[in-house]
């Protein structure tokens, strides 16, 4: 695996892909898994201490602070555990309508899936996330849950009783989603079919963003590891988006809130779009390096909210027209469908529902 960040097919600025490769060098991955096992060890060891930090004023403003310090016992009552780019975002902001719940304006909560949040502990991360929470149960979306153990392992020792609702597309579908949304940002500049060569390259940056990410069956042996199945909602995909409300209120159900309530679910949320400006997008992209400093200047300067609201309306700002199509070859999904099929059809098995629609399962 070539040390060469541009050999990768991804732009060495973007933080996420930095931190899902543990940092430059040939081992990133590697070293990232390894680094994850050991902070989690730490964490489960010292979990008390290190979650007593200082200075969250400083950080935060006072009022939201006193309101954290209100209700200290709560925690989150629904968590949306992924899959990426199968409609997460979606099912966050209609759930967060019901008077009952109360979600968050960032589209991740990544408490649990970031070490320095999950080492700075619940206190600061609820001030971050949940900042005029009016309600008791709170509601959290991390599309990346699914993906590791101790991510899981943390949402149960935070709340044990917690409902997981997983949202499943065809991985094939979701693959080609997930790499048009890091070239849209200006992460990835290599053709899809490289995906092709790292199928089976297991610490390649594309396997894990674009392959393992559609291991569902691996996916539910995780959360059924911490999670009775009775605390877990699956969706397919496709009858989600067929008909929103009632899976709303199905998971409504299974939280105890009233299930007669219905969102509006009319708006589609962080669906693919071109950008208006490469040059923006650029820019943009500049500005969300965790190492720039004026994104450490501004998050020091401004309440969370504030934060969250103008750097989503930059995003925003920059966006074209809906692209709902582009070309993905037929050799392409054909080689993708045959080797997903096997990992389907236990899926299958778990969930005993029909997936003859998605990719190389009609054969």
């Amino acid at each position: 695996m070539s040390g060469n960040a541009h050999d990768l097919g991804f732009r060495p600025a973007d933080p996420w892909l930095q931190a899902a490769a543990g940092g430059p060098g040939p081992d990133r991955w590697t070293r990232s898994r390894r680094r994850v096992d050991k902070d989690a060890r730490s964490a489960r060891s010292n979990r008390h201490s290190a979650h007593q930090r200082d200075g969250i004023q400083d950080a935060y403003s006072s009022a939201d602070s006193l309101h954290h310090m209100r209700m200290p016992g709560q925690r989150i009552a629904v968590a949306i555990a992924g899959a990426q780019k199968a409609g997460t975002t979606s099912l966050l902001r209609y759930m967060s309508q019901h008077p009952q719940l109360s979600g968050h304006i960032p589209v991740e909560c990544a408490y649990f899936a970031d070490e320095v949040e999950w080492r700075n502990g619940w206190e600061m991360a609820y001030v971050r996330y949940f900042y005029g929470a009016t309600t008791e149960l709170l509601l959290a979306k991390s599309a990346s849950l699914y993906t590791e153990s101790v991510f899981i392992e943390r949402l149960a020792s935070h709340n044990p009783d917690c409902t997981v609702v997983l949202i499943l597309r065809d991985p094939v579908e979701r693959a080609f989603s997930a790499y048009r949304m890091e070239v849209n940002e200006g992460w990835i500049d290599q053709p899809f079919d490289h995906v092709l060569t790292v199928l089976e390259d297991e610490t390649h940056l594309w396997n894990r963003l674009f392959i393992e990410f559609g291991n569902y069956p691996a996916a539910l042996r995780r959360i059924y590891e911490f999670f009775p199945a009775s605390q877990v909602k699956v969706l397919i995909y496709e009858e989600f988006i067929g008909n929103a409300v009632e899976a709303c209120r199905d998971v409504f159900r299974r939280v105890g809130v009233d299930d007669s309530f219905s969102p509006d679910t009319t708006v589609a949320h962080n669906v693919h779009r071109e950008l208006a400006s490469q040059a923006a997008g650029s820019a943009l992209a500049w500005l969300r390096r965790s190492d720039n400093p004026l994104k450490q200047l501004a998050k020091r300067a401004l309440p969370p909210q504030a934060f969250d609201r103008i750097g989503q309306a930059l995003i925003e700002a920059n966006q074209g027209a809906q692209k709902d199509h582009d070309d993905m070859t037929v050799e392409i999904r054909n080689a993708l469908g045959q080797f997903y099929r096997s990992k389907n059809r236990e899926l299958e098995r778990l969930l005993d529902v029909d997936l003859s629609h998605w990719s190389g399962m009609s054969v």
